[in-house]
C-alpha cells in the first residue's frame, strides 16, 4: 500500500488557498513582489507603505533639470539614501495620485550637509506645492510657494532647529479646505486654501505630482507612507437662473473649439492648455493670460451675450469678456485685482477697478456663475445669476480696451494667471437697439 504523507502538505495547501482566495485574500507565490499600490484607489484611511526598505520600486530617480548633478540614490539598511547633489537630489513617485483629501508621512534624517533634508511635492487641486524642511540654513519649515511667497517668507514659515543624523517623523495633509503638517507629532502649519494661489518653488517641477528631494544636503528616509482621507460632503449645485426666452444661438458646440481661436500674441504667448469637451472650454492659467477669441461674424450693436463661467484654480479674473459697442470695444472683468473686483475697462481711460462700473463681489472657486450681457446703442447691462450688477449710458463715454486684450477681438473670453472653465456660450440679437 502507497503511503499518502507526501502528498498531504499539498492538499493541505491546496486547502489553504481555496480558503483565502474565498476570502477575497488569495495568496501571494513565494517570491513575488507585491504590487505597486494605485493611491488614487487605495482604501479609505488605511495607510498604505510606499516603500519595502529594499528597493525603489514604484519610484523614479528624477535626473533633469537641476537634477542632473544628483547625488547617488540607493537603498541601504532599510532606508532610501540620497547623497548630496548639485543642487538637488531628488525621487518622484510614477503612479497616480490623489489632488486633495490624503497623507503622507516619512521618517526622514539629515545624514550630511546643512539645508533641504525633506523636501515634500504634494499635489493640490490641479496645482502642487512643497513642503520644505531644513531650509534656507538648516532651521526653516514652510510650504512652497503661496501667492508667489516661498516657505521662508509666507505665514506658513516656522524656525525648527534639526540636528544631523536624528530621525524626524514628518506628516502633511492636503484637503479641499487646508494643508496641514506635522514634525514630530507637533503640528507646525494649517493654511487655508480658499483664495490662494499655490505653485511649485522653482526648479523643483520634476518632482511631481509626488516627490521627496533634499538640497545639497545628505538623507535618508524611510516609512514612507500614504492615506487617503474621506472628502467634505458636497453641496448641491445652486440653480442658475434661466435666461429670458428668444432666439437664442449657441457660439460652442460642446466638443470642439470650432469658431474659436486661442490667443498666441503678447501676454497671450505663453497661455495654458485651452481644452474643449463635455460641453466647457477650460483654459489652464497662463501666465499671465489664456484666452480664446471668435473668429467669425457677430453684432456690434444690439445683441445680448450669456455664458456660464467656473474658477478653477487661482484668485484672479477668470471671466476677462471682451466685446464690441458699434465701432468700440470693452471688457467684462469678473474677479479681478485678487479676485473680487467686477467693472468694465476701460470707461474713459479708467479700469474697471477705478471707474462707477467697479463692485466688489466675493466669487467661490469651483461654483458656476451664469453672465449676461446686453449691448444697445444707449446702454451696456451685465447680469450675474440673474442680478443686474452694470448699467452703463456708455453714449458719449470713451471705451477702450487694455492693450494686453486686443488679442481677444473682436469678442474673446480670458483668464489671468487662473484656471477657468465656460460653457452654454450663446448669443441672441435684439430688435429695434
Amino acid at each position: 500500500m502507497t503511503s499518502n504523507r507526501a502528498t498531504r502538505p499539498t492538499s493541505w495547501l491546496a486547502l489553504l488557498a481555496l480558503v483565502l482566495a474565498a476570502a477575497g485574500c488569495p495568496p501571494r507565490p513565494v517570491g513575488q513582489e507585491m504590487p505597486v499600490p494605485e493611491l488614487a484607489k487605495t482604501p479609505l484611511e488605511q495607510w498604505v507603505p510606499l516603500f519595502d526598505g529594499k528597493t525603489l520600486r514604484g519610484w523614479r530617480i528624477v535626473e533633469k533639470w537641476e537634477f542632473e548633478l544628483h547625488g547617488k540614490i540607493e537603498v541601504k539598511d532599510g532606508a532610501l539614501c540620497m547623497a548630496k547633489g548639485m543642487p538637488f537630489s531628488a525621487i518622484a513617485w510614477d503612479g497616480e495620485v490623489p489632488k486633495e483629501n490624503f497623507e503622507v508621512e516619512v521618517e526622514a534624517k539629515r545624514t550630511d550637509g546643512g539645508d533641504i533634508f525633506c523636501g515634500l511635492t504634494l499635489p493640490v487641486g490641479s496645482s502642487h506645492v512643497s513642503l520644505f524642511c531644513g531650509g534656507w540654513g538648516n532651521t526653516v519649515t514652510g510650504i512652497s510657494s503661496i501667492d508667489d511667497l516661498n516657505a521662508s517668507e509666507n505665514e506658513t514659515t516656522a524656525i525648527i532647529e534639526y540636528e544631523n543624523n536624528r530621525w524626524y517623523r514628518i506628516r502633511a495633509r492636503v484637503t479641499e479646505e487646508a494643508i496641514l503638517a506635522w514634525v514630530d507629532d507637533k503640528q507646525v502649519i494649517e493654511v487655508e486654501r480658499k483664495g490662494r494661489r499655490f505653485s511649485l518653488y522653482g526648479g523643483v517641477e520634476p518632482t511631481g505630482p509626488l516627490g521627496l528631494f533634499t538640497w545639497q544636503t545628505g538623507t535618508a528616509v524611510r516609512s514612507i507612507r500614504f492615506r487617503r482621507l474621506p472628502g467634505t460632503p458636497k453641496a448641491p449645485p445652486k440653480a442658475l437662473p434661466a435666461l429670458p426666452e428668444g432666439n437664442w444661438q449657441s457660439l460652442f458646440d460642446g466638443k470642439s473649439l470650432g469658431g474659436w481661436g486661442v490667443g498666441e500674441a503678447d501676454e497671450f504667448a505663453l497661455h495654458g492648455k485651452v481644452t474643449p469637451g463635455d460641453g466647457e472650454i477650460r483654459l489652464a492659467a497662463g501666465d499671465p493670460m489664456t484666452g480664446v477669441a471668435w473668429d467669425r461674424k457677430f453684432p456690434t450693436i444690439g445683441y445680448e451675450l450669456a455664458l456660464d463661467a467656473l474658477r478653477e484654480e487661482g484668485s484672479d479674473f477668470f471671466v476677462g469678456l471682451t466685446f464690441p459697442v458699434a465701432k468700440a470695444h470693452c471688457t467684462l472683468i469678473l474677479g479681478g485685482w485678487g479676485g473680487n473686483i467686477v467693472g468694465l475697462s476701460n470707461i474713459d481711460d479708467l479700469h474697471a477697478a477705478e471707474n462707477e462700473t467697479t463692485q466688489s463681489i466675493h466669487f467661490t472657486n469651483g461654483e458656476w456663475y451664469r453672465v449676461r450681457l446686453r449691448v444697445t446703442a444707449e446702454r451696456i447691462k451685465v447680469w450675474l445669476d440673474g442680478k443686474e450688477i452694470i448699467n452703463l449710458a456708455h453714449k458719449g463715454r470713451k471705451l477702450t480696451i487694455w492693450p494686453q486684450q486686443e488679442p481677444m477681438r473682436p469678442l474673446g473670453i480670458a483668464s489671468y494667471y487662473t484656471t477657468t472653465r465656460v460653457r452654454n456660450i450663446q448669443y441672441r440679437t435684439l430688435a429695434g437697439t
